[in-house]
């Protein structure tokens, strides 16, 4: 799937490119028009996953829309990309979307902000957990009531949660970012 933020119609477009179709965004992500849609028109559809594209400058509104939706405290979104590739500029975005008003800016050397919105938010930067003077448990405390995004997750296996959400942002030569969402489904329960 291909959402185009510079539009208010959805591009999709299989595996090899070559059929398309143009629906209207829906505010939430996958939902069973835009899926069945999809289908239909002949897309690769899948329920679990969306890419976006959003050109250099773009807005990341509804990228912002399709991360959060339905995001609980105790949820949490992972960003990956490289440096520079636009994770906390995304985080601003959901962190806007999710009711924040004042500034989210970088935690790289804090490792850690919160903010108050329509529900607790927690953005975390492993980056430098490392050489960090903060220890892993204080970091777990900050997720508790919270909405967790975490930049650089790989620094934080053996302790992170789950997540609801992982976000994989690419960005080619030419400044398009490629942000591709997954909601990964947990097995079923033994019974």
């Amino acid at each position: 799937f291909f959402f185009s933020s510079r539009r208010r119609h959805t591009r999709f477009r299989n595996v090899t490119g070559v059929q398309t179709c143009a629906l209207p965004i829906s505010p939430r992500w996958p939902s069973a028009a835009v899926v069945a849609g999809a289908a239909a028109a002949g897309a690769a559809a899948a329920t679990d996953d969306v890419t976006f594209e959003v050109v250099e400058g773009g807005s990341l509104e509804a990228v912002a829309d399709a991360v959060c939706a339905g995001l609980v405290p105790g949820d949490v979104v992972v960003l990956h990309g490289a440096i520079g590739a636009g994770k906390t500029t995304l985080v601003q975005a959901c962190a806007h979307r999710l009711g924040v008003r004042e500034p989210v800016t970088s935690p790289t050397f804090a490792l850690a902000h919160r903010y108050r919105g329509d529900v607790p938010i927690v953005h975390l930067d492993l980056y430098r957990l490392a050489g960090s003077e903060r220890s892993v448990e204080e970091l777990e405390a900050e997720l508790d009531g919270a909405v967790a995004f975490v930049e650089w997750p790989e620094h934080g296996a053996g302790w992170l949660p789950p997540p609801t959400v992982v976000a994989a942002i690419a960005v080619d030569p030419g400044g398009t970012r490629r942000i591709r969402l997954e909601r990964p489904t947990m097995p079923p329960c033994a019974s």
